[in-house]
């Protein structure tokens, strides 16, 4: 064939480039690495598993999922009736970066996210740590 590597030119093709190299290097697993790179939730548990921390995460189909997200996690924070929510991130399984990342501090703003933006990854909130 003459063709060593495949390399991906677009985040979208990142599946195709890990399936081919898969095949081309007789690798299976390459295919399953390229996977982590676009399944956010399947990054975060494999994450996990290296030792990583990340913020608690499930998959939300609808707004209800979002809301009960949402008390839960507020909930083991021992938020109290009146304390301001720890905001939870919603982010899309098909875009790339950040888009289609929401901040999502009450119940009322889950009313603001179009039902065809759904399934979504919700996580909780992580403090970020700065350097000097």
């Amino acid at each position: 064939m003459g063709v060593d590597v495949a390399i991906p030119l677009f985040e979208e093709t990142v599946e195709w480039a890990g399936a081919i190299n898969s095949v081309l290097m007789d690798k299976p697993r390459l295919f399953g690495q390229a996977m982590l790179l676009r399944d956010k939730a399947l990054m975060k548990r494999r994450a996990q598993l290296g030792g990583i921390r990340v913020g608690i995460f499930e998959e939300a189909h609808d707004k209800g999922d979002v809301i009960r997200f949402l008390k839960r996690v507020n909930q083991t924070l021992l938020k109290l009736d009146g304390d301001p929510n720890d905001p939870i991130h919603l982010k899309a399984f098909d875009k790339a970066g950040c888009l289609g990342h929401r901040v999502i501090r009450t119940p009322d703003e889950v009313d603001t996210i179009p039902e065809e933006e759904f399934p979504v990854l919700m996580e909780s909130h992580l403090d970020g740590k700065k350097e000097k």
